[in-house]
């Protein structure tokens, strides 16, 4: 695995009126849908096929490239750990705070 930049947001804890002692936020996230770690604007799956298996992979958020397609659930699931401790897919809660 090579010295990838990932891009990512902070995403601030806020409350809002309308959803008494509910604080949302508080997490980051990936800027930009992830994709193979190299790959190109001409190829988006270098390495890793369409849906082959992740194993040491990671998910890397960059702006301008394919995104990984066609990656099963337990691959992205895979993937998005390879990025480090505390990484995971985003949770219902995560999906209601960007809304």
């Amino acid at each position: 695995m090579g010295n990838y930049v990932n891009h990512e947001v902070i995403i601030p804890k806020f409350t809002i009126a309308d959803v008494s002692g509910v604080t949302f936020g508080g997490f980051g996230v990936d800027k930009y849908i992830c994709s193979q770690p190299n790959a190109t604007a001409a190829e988006g799956s270098p390495d890793v096929a369409h849906s082959g298996a992740a194993v040491a992979v990671p998910g890397i958020s960059r702006p301008g490239l394919p995104v990984w397609d066609y990656v099963s659930f337990p691959n992205a699931m895979i993937a998005c750990c390879n990025k480090g401790k505390g990484w995971h897919l985003m949770s219902a809660f995560e999906w209601a705070s960007l809304a």
